[in-house]
């Protein structure tokens, strides 16, 4: 009878943490809001949608400002970015206002070019290229893609062979985006390289420029291998799912599904 007893009263101490614990988060996170001035509309997500609004206000404003990894940072962009996407575009661009140096214009770039908005990203870069940043690998390589991305392919092959002579195209990335520009002038063959590139090394951003290539032409039964291939790389390395692998094989797989 005492060890029933005392089974009961354990179960229903937990019964109330179980219920009280995440009560009091809540209450915490409401309070963080309004102590540290963020917008009070997350205030009314946290009461009526209490878990996924406690778990986005982690993520978006409270990670972002104490963590110190790598991932942190990548999951509080990415979800600050779905909630209110051009949020961080306006913050750079406020804070280029203020503070005129290359890596809040290199920062606003990226923004730009993830916005679709590549003009504004060369806008922003070109005039960076002058006194000591002129040989600057990285500036060049950031304005290398945004001339390519909007439509300047010959100053893009310009900017990116002469980086290939310096050693300075090391990353698949870089590379991926010479054998871009390269292709987009005609000087190889875009099938050919888009195959060589994602075959050595099955980086997903070469494999959507080899599946786009493949459709472009007519090949939509190769592109397909090529999306199942990407698909099967993603679910035996589920690290690249918090990165933009996944972003590339939806972009892939959209191809495919377009007429």
């Amino acid at each position: 009878m005492v060890n029933r007893t005392g089974l009961f009263m354990i179960q229903s101490a937990m019964a109330i943490l179980f219920w009280l614990v995440p009560l009091a988060l809540q209450l915490l996170l409401i309070i963080h809001v309004i102590k540290t001035g963020r917008n009070t509309l997350w205030i009314f997500l946290l009461i009526f949608v209490p878990l996924v609004g406690g778990l986005a206000y982690l993520i978006v404003e409270v990670l972002p400002g104490i963590g110190k990894s790598r991932a942190a940072r990548v999951a509080g962009t990415a979800m600050a970015k779905a909630i209110n996407p051009s949020r961080r575009r306006r913050e750079l661009e406020s804070l280029l206002s203020m503070q005129d140096t290359v890596r809040n214009r290199l920062d606003l770039a990226e923004e730009y070019l993830a916005a679709e908005e590549p003009h504004k990203a060369v806008e922003v870069l070109q005039p960076c290229l002058a006194g000591v940043h002129t040989s600057d690998p990285e500036l060049r390589r950031s304005l290398a893609s945004a001339l390519l991305a909007s439509g300047r392919g010959a100053d893009a092959l310009s900017l990116l062979e002469r980086l290939s002579s310096e050693g300075r195209l090391e990353a698949v990335s870089d590379r991926l985006l010479l054998v871009r520009a390269r292709a987009e002038g005609g000087s190889v063959d875009a099938l050919e390289a888009y195959r060589g590139l994602y075959e050595g090394d099955r980086g997903l951003e070469a494999g959507y420029w080899y599946a786009a290539c493949l459709v472009s032409r007519g090949l939509r039964d190769q592109a397909g291998e090529v999306v199942r291939d990407m698909r099967e790389q993603l679910r035996r390395f589920p690290q690249f799912k918090g990165t933009m692998g996944k972003a590339w094989l939806a972009k892939a797989a959209r191809l495919l599904a377009a007429k």
